[in-house]
Formats: structure tokens, C-alpha cells, sequence
């Protein structure tokens, strides 16, 4: 007999879905779904998700053992279970909900979730409508897990283009001007010769006891603000800083200042990035009531599992 044959009545598509990934099989029967469903959930939920958890019963000596345990955001647990019967061609039935419910009356979760590789009897999508709202039971939500086709990429964006309108002060080509009082000026004349060139680099304006009263980096922050978006015409942002009673420092000497004149070119950037999902399509997630429908990628699942499958 030919042993692709026997490989293709063996192992279910999700288990050939893993070993495509990770390039082995798991041992256990079903296991592969177990694993992708977690991974599939928790990239489509942004949530964590525990793989083969064990759990005591709250009301008794029974240990359950959780195919996916998933903790929300605030503190609640929610059980995952998981079932592949694509190789008998079984679809999931009321008893396979009514055992995961069990286990939820006896542990302390927000709800179920019960995910299945084929699809639903009647009888058991009527039981988990049922359960949101019997007050004695814990809700089941419903999901189908398989491996992705070609068709279920029709109709998705694939590919996100972002185009951005940058706007801002160009301080590289900036003029600026320091005005200096009349006795400052008259300081300077009297302490240098004429044709003096200094070099003066100013970061900080202190007050009259020499502690800093304000710097550059403020005054920048606060230039940024006189940007007008919505103009389009504004091409610069001038004017004149009043600085009361402050000094900068050169040589030794505090120099007081009344102020800055500024003159600052805007730029205007225009920016485009792509955005596109890394990986192939090799998962379809998609909640029973519709509120959850993604492919999930072999990097996606790569990057909740580890290179190797066995998570991180």
C-alpha cells in the first residue's frame, strides 16, 4: 500500500498544517489542534493563552485537565477546548459541549470556548445558545479552526498603506538674535576691542542670582506650537521672545538679556509606509457568531509557539 496513503489517513490537515511549520508531528492524536487553536486564539484575541493546563475542581477531588486556558486582561480565565474529527468525518456534538460545561461548573472561569475542526451538530449549536442564558450554566462560545484555503483570502486587505503629512520647525536653518540691554552692550564694548569675534553657544537663561530661569530646549518645545497645521501657506514661524530679567553666561560674565528674535523655516514631509502581515495564510479562526474571522499566518504562530512548536 502506498505510504502516502497511509500518512494521509493518519494524520488529520491540521496535523500536516503543523508539521508544514515546525517540521514534525505531535505525538499525541489531536494534539495539533489543540496547539494551533491557542496560537490562532491568542493572535486573534490579543490575549494570553497557557497550553495543557491542569486544574483542580473547586467542589470536589477532580483535576481537569485545559486544552487552552486563556487569562484575560482583567484577571478572568476562560477555558479552551479543542477537537479534531476531520479524519472519522465527525462533526462536534451536544455531549462533547455538556463535558466541557461540566468542567466549567466546577472551575472558576468566565466562559468556554470550544473549538472544532469540522463543524457543529444542530443540536449542539441550540446547546451553546442555551448556555448564555441558563444562569446556572457558564457560557460556551463556539469557533472553527481549520487550515486556511486560497479562497478564504478573497475579499481581506492584505496590504495597508499609511501615508503620512509631517509638519515642523526646520531649527537646523533657524536665525536667531539675542537682544541684549543697553548696559550689556555697553559691557561688552568696554571689556572687548573692536573686531572682537567670540563664540557663544546658549542652552540655558538664568536669573539674577545665577539660577536657571528657563533654556533653549522649553523655548524650542514652545516654538513647536506656533506650527499651523490646517495652513498650508505657513512657510515660517517668526517673531520675538520677551526674556525679563534674565542672563546668559559667557566668559565668566552674566550678560542680561530682554529677549530672542527668531525667524524658523517649517518643513513639510510626506511619508508612506506599508504595512503587510509576515508569513503565509495557514489558519482560519472564525468565531459561530461571526465577531471573530482571521487568518493567522505561520510567522504569526511561530512567533506564540517558538521555532519549534513547543511555545516560548
Amino acid at each position: 500500500m502506498d505510504n502516502n496513503t497511509e500518512d494521509q489517513k493518519r494524520y488529520s490537515p491540521l496535523d500536516n498544517v503543523f508539521h508544514e511549520i515546525f517540521g514534525y508531528y505531535p505525538s499525541k492524536s489531536g494534539e495539533a489542534m489543540e496547539i494551533l487553536t491557542d496560537a490562532a486564539y491568542q493572535v486573534a484575541k490579543s490575549i494570553l493563552v497557557k497550553h495543557n493546563q491542569f486544574l483542580p475542581g473547586q467542589y470536589g477531588n477532580t483535576k481537569y485537565q485545559i486544552d487552552g486556558l486563556v487569562e484575560t486582561k482583567d484577571g478572568n480565565q476562560q477555558m479552551i477546548e479543542a477537537k479534531d474529527y476531520t479524519i472519522n468525518g465527525k462533526k462536534v456534538g451536544r455531549g462533547d459541549l455538556q463535558k466541557q460545561e461540566g468542567a466549567l461548573t466546577d472551575l472558576p472561569m468566565e466562559k468556554g470556548i470550544f473549538a472544532s475542526a469540522t463543524d457543529y451538530t444542530k443540536d449542539a449549536k441550540e446547546y451553546a445558545k442555551g448556555t448564555h442564558i441558563n444562569p446556572r450554566q457558564v457560557g460556551i462560545d463556539l469557533y472553527h479552526v481549520r487550515p486556511s484555503k486560497e479562497e478564504d483570502e478573497k475579499g481581506r486587505i492584505k496590504i495597508i498603506e499609511i501615508r503620512m503629512h509631517a509638519k515642523g520647525l526646520a531649527f537646523d536653518r533657524a536665525k536667531w538674535k539675542i537682544l541684549f540691554t543697553k548696559e550689556t552692550v555697553q559691557f561688552l564694548h568696554d571689556k572687548y576691542p573692536k573686531g572682537y569675534i567670540g563664540h557663544l553657544m546658549i542652552d540655558n537663561f538664568y536669573d539674577a542670582s545665577g539660577k536657571v530661569k528657563t533654556c533653549m530646549h522649553d523655548i524650542t518645545i514652545d516654538l513647536n506650537k506656533k506650527v499651523d497645521f490646517k495652513d498650508e501657506k505657513q512657510d515660517k514661524v517668526s517673531g520675538r521672545l520677551e526674556l525679563p530679567s534674565c542672563f546668559i553666561k559667557y566668559n565668566g560674565d552674566y550678560l542680561e538679556v530682554k529677549g530672542i528674535e527668531y525667524g524658523i523655516p517649517i518643513y513639510n514631509d510626506e511619508m508612506t509606509f506599508t504595512v503587510t502581515a509576515d508569513g503565509k495564510p495557514k489558519i482560519l479562526i472564525k468565531s459561530e457568531d461571526g465577531s471573530v474571522d482571521k487568518l493567522i499566518t505561520d510567522e504569526e504562530i511561530k512567533k506564540v509557539l517558538g521555532k519549534d512548536g513547543k511555545g516560548k
